[in-house]
């Protein structure tokens, strides 16, 4: 129902393993993460997701909950 920014999507092309959500520099990413969220709560098949600035990036996933994205990420880095 969003329209994400960028999917990476399994060999067949039909199901998004992973989505990247960009903001610009500077963004604080993770009070902006409700659209990351969003797309991990409507599609049974996506389990992570990426928030970048394009140099900071926080990766989320719903390992506690089914489609229910973490609220911390499991990874963060940034490449400043």
């Amino acid at each position: 129902p969003d329209r994400m920014d960028f999917a990476i999507f399994d060999k067949s092309g039909q199901k998004p393993l992973i989505v990247i959500e960009t903001k610009p520099l500077g963004t604080k990413l993770q009070a902006n993460s409700f659209q990351l969220a969003r797309y991990i709560a409507q599609l049974p098949d996506l389990h992570f997701g990426i928030m970048t600035d394009g140099c900071s990036f926080l990766l989320f996933g719903d390992l506690e909950a089914p489609n229910c994205m973490d609220r911390e990420p499991f990874f963060a880095f940034s490449l400043d």
